[in-house]
């Protein structure tokens, strides 16, 4: 496990490594100015022999392990696996104010991560595309050489943590729990 902190956070990254005593993480990388720069900086760290690359989100703290053991074994034979759940709300696209398509709901899904990728597809589309675009999340650089990704089902319970709303849910799970 590499661990990717915000760069001025890296001491910080490590005295919480310690602390928890998180002795599976093997190096701490510095982050970059955006979300794929940071997964690129990890990607060069790691060692050209590796097969499976795993990227997930510390604003995901609700992982399963059977999601991450299942979504590496399907990109054994899918070379690109992510996780994600149905949407359950009617997206619009809109441009410049003005509903332009309503997508079909039963297409929309909700990505989350783990994202999980062959080492030497996901290099190529970083090595390809990093420079060129802004991207949300790293199935679209792979996307953009051809490959489609496999969707695995997710859980709503793997949240992400963005808004104060997000966090009084993860607090009710938590207590939950």
């Amino acid at each position: 496990i590499l661990l990717t902190v915000p760069e001025g956070y890296e001491n910080l990254g490590r005295k919480i490594v310690q602390y928890f005593d998180f002795n599976k993480v093997e190096g701490l990388v510095r982050g970059g100015f955006r979300r794929q720069d940071s997964v690129f900086n990890a990607l060069k760290q790691l060692p050209d022999t590796a097969e499976i690359v795993i990227i997930h989100d510390a604003a995901r703290p609700f992982i399963s392990p059977l999601i991450i053991d299942k979504s590496v074994q399907l990109c054994y034979t899918n070379r690109a696996v992510v996780v994600g759940i149905p949407c359950n709300d009617t997206i619009k696209i809109v441009e410049q104010g003005f509903i332009v398509e309503t997508p079909q709901r039963d297409r929309m899904y909700k990505a989350q991560t783990p994202q999980v990728f062959e080492y030497k597809v996901l290099c190529e589309a970083y090595q390809k595309y990093n420079n060129l675009y802004n991207f949300t999340d790293d199935s679209q650089m792979v996307e953009m050489m051809g490959i489609k990704p496999y969707l695995m089902m997710g859980s709503p319970d793997n949240l992400k943590i963005t808004t104060r709303d997000d966090l009084r849910l993860a607090e009710y799970l938590l207590a939950k729990h």
